[in-house]
């Protein structure tokens, strides 16, 4: 078996040149989203969850991370006008970018 050896480089934010998108507006102030999340956040919310015995700080270091400080505060700030089918919405997007699209949810 012949391969290229990977080199992972270290310096790098691990979202330069990646595009984003808006999640959620606070007033007229626009929050985004990476457009593409690197699998190294999904490996990590894996051992979180593994190391925790629930999802739940996974889930809270997932969207600190992927929603970056000021996003996270805003909503946090907000949260009691959040309602419950907004915050799945948001927490589901999230999560469709860390884990990408379940079995189910690709299915027709």
């Amino acid at each position: 078996m012949t391969y290229t050896p990977i080199r992972i480089k270290t310096s790098e934010d691990p979202f330069a040149g990646i595009g984003r998108r808006p999640l959620f507006y606070v007033d007229e102030m626009e929050f985004t989203v990476p457009v593409d999340v690197p699998a190294g956040y999904a490996l990590e919310a894996i051992e979180k969850m593994a190391e925790a015995g629930s999802d739940a700080l996974a889930t809270r270091w997932l969207m600190m991370e992927i929603l970056g400080k000021d996003a996270y505060a805003a909503l946090l700030a907000n949260s009691y006008r959040v309602t419950k089918p907004e915050m799945a919405q948001i927490q589901g997007a999230i999560r469709e970018l860390v884990f990408g699209e379940t079995e189910e949810e690709g299915k027709d």
